[in-house]
């Protein structure tokens, strides 16, 4: 089992979901509920009417607030406890397995995401999962698609908590462009200029934010980026090199070779695409 932090789930290829379910849970005050064998899944348990408590093999315990959402790895063996409950539904649960080669868990133990869960596009996620498991026939494409976008919207908010906490709030948006912007045409004295701060001050952060420069994280993102058109699209590499944008297909091919060790077309062929170019 790999446990991969929330923040690189969106730079992985092939992440998959499946044993993919969710349900509002009723639970009277007090009740203790023991998980005797390895959870099989990952889960996200809601607090949303009631407080509670965790209690390890080890011994040690964990209180949750009313309202966090908590992070519960595959493999996970523990007893909860439930305080306080108001009479509506006092938890949600979210259950899913991730794999991208291997499983994947998205933290190394049972963790408090939030401590007091506020966002209300997570919210509405959160609480619309349930009802899609009510229906005659579940619509799977969509259950995915809100479970893709909770984990994201997650790493965005404990990435903000990082960038405040670290003092970086200044390059908050050329972050954010570096991460987001697909064809990246702004350099970095423009990027910097647009937080305010000089080049020299921006590359400074950046590198201890990411531990790579600008420059640097540029590449390695554009590459990424190209292995998922390459495999999943059938875009030529000029194509797939303008969409990234760069105006030399041949620099292109360059840059890729030297972040993947391979020309665009040799990667294809080592993971077994077929597609023509």
């Amino acid at each position: 089992m790999k446990t991969v932090d929330l923040l690189k789930l969106s730079e992985m290829e092939n992440l998959a979901v499946s044993s993919l379910f969710s349900m509002k849970q009723f639970w009277k005050e007090g009740h203790t509920y023991v998980m005797k064998a390895p959870r099989k899944q990952n889960a996200l348990l809601w607090f949303c009417g009631c407080e509670g408590t965790f209690t390890f093999k080890t011994g040690s315990v964990l209180p949750v607030p009313r309202g966090a959402l908590v992070s519960i790895p595959q493999g996970s063996e523990y007893s909860v406890r439930f305080l306080h409950c108001d009479g509506t539904p006092v938890t949600l649960l979210v259950e899913f397995c991730l794999f991208s080669e291997q499983p994947l868990c998205i933290s190394s133990e049972i963790e408090i995401l939030e401590k007091s869960l506020t966002d209300m596009e997570v919210i509405a996620i959160l609480t619309r999962l349930p009802s899609y498991f009510s229906m005659p026939s579940r619509p799977m494409l969509e259950i995915q698609s809100d479970l893709y976008k909770l984990l994201s919207l997650l790493a965005l908010r404990k990435e903000r908590r990082i960038i405040r906490r670290r003092g970086l709030q200044t390059i908050e948006k050329g972050i954010r462009y570096l991460q987001t912007d697909e064809k990246q045409t702004l350099s970095v004295e423009e990027i910097a200029r647009s937080c305010f701060v000089t080049p020299a001050y921006f590359r400074r952060l950046f590198k201890e934010y990411t531990g790579m420069s600008p420059s640097e994280y540029r590449a390695k993102r554009k590459a990424e980026q190209a292995k998922t058109l390459l495999l999943h699209t059938d875009l030529s590499v000029a194509e797939i090199a303008g969409q990234l944008g760069y105006d030399n297909p041949s620099y292109f091919c360059r840059a890729f070779k030297k972040e993947t060790g391979t020309a665009p077309t040799e990667y294809q062929k080592a993971m077994g695409n077929s597609i023509e170019k």
